[in-house]
């Protein structure tokens, strides 16, 4: 069973007007009341992992999330959107998203939190899942996600250095966080 963490201070000691608390409160709402159905097999901690932790009563609401968590929260929302695309969602006969290729994805990003804050998520025409990162040394990489396999692509001032296909996700997540890690 899901515990629900009662946050104990006061709202008036809040300080609404710092960005940080209201992405806070807003993560808190949507771990929550998630937008999409859990299936039988999830739960809320699946859901998000590592995403809050419990702490005690004087602690302030940012305590709750660590930086990579709350980027990783935005993340599994981006692909809550993307899991609500209809067919032809591009308007050039595009499929809707598979329930299996959302998994796969979620799986993909759970594995990649360490770098979670640098990570952007986007639908391809392709029925794939794209997962980017771009560093300012022109390094570049992304993951696209199928049903049945994972595709590295990274490159360095456009120079191709890495074009491999995976059929397991950490071998592919090892890989994408080792080329960030370079």
């Amino acid at each position: 069973m899901t515990s629900i963490i009662n946050y104990q201070r006061p709202l008036d000691k809040i300080n609404f007007n710092s960005s940080n608390v209201t992405s806070s409160l807003i993560m808190c709402a949507m771990i929550a009341t998630p937008s999409m159905p859990l299936s039988a097999s999830e739960n809320l901690e699946s859901l998000t992992g590592t995403a809050y932790q419990a702490q005690d009563s004087s602690s302030s609401v940012n305590d709750y999330f660590s930086k990579q968590s709350t980027y990783y929260i935005e993340l599994l929302h981006t692909l809550q959107e993307i899991q609500k695309l209809p067919d032809n969602w591009n308007d050039n006969d595009a499929s809707q998203f598979s329930s299996e290729l959302i998994s796969e994805a979620k799986a993909f990003i759970s594995n990649s939190i360490d770098i979670a804050q640098h990570l952007s998520v986007f639908p391809t025409a392709n029925n794939s899942i794209q997962v980017e990162w771009e560093l300012l040394n022109g390094l570049y990489c992304e993951a696209e996600i199928f049903e049945d396999s994972i595709e590295i692509y990274a490159e360095k001032n456009d120079e191709e250095l890495i074009h491999e296909s995976f059929n397991n996700i950490k071998e592919s997540t090892d890989r994408f966080i080792g080329i960030y890690n370079s």
